[in-house]
């Protein structure tokens, strides 16, 4: 009888574990605003208007006017980052133009990006078109020229920072969210990279113009 009644117990407590672990698990993915998962097979909702291609690109974004975080915005143009590579303290970070949309759109210039803090306001940063001084890179510094993407297709462009402290008088930068804006006229979109945009005392960004994506 005693037997039976810790097996009874150790069970319920079993129970109650994993239930608690579901709970942390929901509150992780509703304060990361990730969707709740889906059985194979379950509907997905309103449909995008287009295909958007994968990517390796895992950066998350957050589109304009409210809308849900990764969904197609108005203009056709999704915003996505990708994962911050680094290299003696030289780092660099790809931004994709995606067309979600259902007619092609064109590119000639570079994007225009603002980098923000934790509480999404702008940092003091110069952000400069090419590599800026920052390193010799030519695809940075490459002249921009009219690309275009069909439904479906994406575009790519890319930052460029070191993180280095040269001013002791100074606080390192470090920004969380970065703002940016396809082409002139278009909405601002704000996406979190996967990784810090750690600046040091440097201050200054290097963006690259919108180009093809390698396919």
């Amino acid at each position: 009888m005693i037997r039976s009644l810790a097996r009874l117990l150790a069970g319920a407590a079993l129970v109650a574990t994993l239930a608690g672990c579901a709970l942390v698990d929901d509150a992780r993915r509703e304060l990361a605003g990730e969707p709740e998962p889906r059985a194979a097979g379950a509907a997905t909702g309103s449909p995008v208007p287009s295909p958007v291609p994968s990517t390796g690109l895992t950066g998350s974004a957050g589109a304009p006017s409210g809308s849900a975080p990764g969904a197609c915005p108005p203009s056709g143009m999704l915003v996505r980052t990708g994962a911050v590579d680094a290299a003696m303290g030289l780092r660099a970070m790809g931004i994709e133009l995606v067309n979600c949309g259902t007619a092609p759109f064109t590119m000639n210039g570079h994007p225009d990006v603002r980098l923000l803090g934790d509480d999404r306001r702008p940092l003091p940063v110069t952000v400069g078109r090419g590599s800026s001084g920052i390193a010799t890179l030519d695809s940075f510094d490459a002249p921009p020229t009219p690309v275009t993407a069909a439904p479906g297709e994406r575009l790519v462009a890319g930052l460029v920072w070191r993180n280095k402290v040269t001013d002791l008088t100074t606080d390192p930068v470090s920004g969380t969210y970065l703002e940016v804006v396809p082409a002139p006229g278009q909405p601002p979109q704000v996406v979190r990279p996967d990784g810090p945009i750690d600046l040091g005392t440097t201050g200054r960004l290097g963006v690259a113009p919108w180009r093809h994506a390698v396919r």
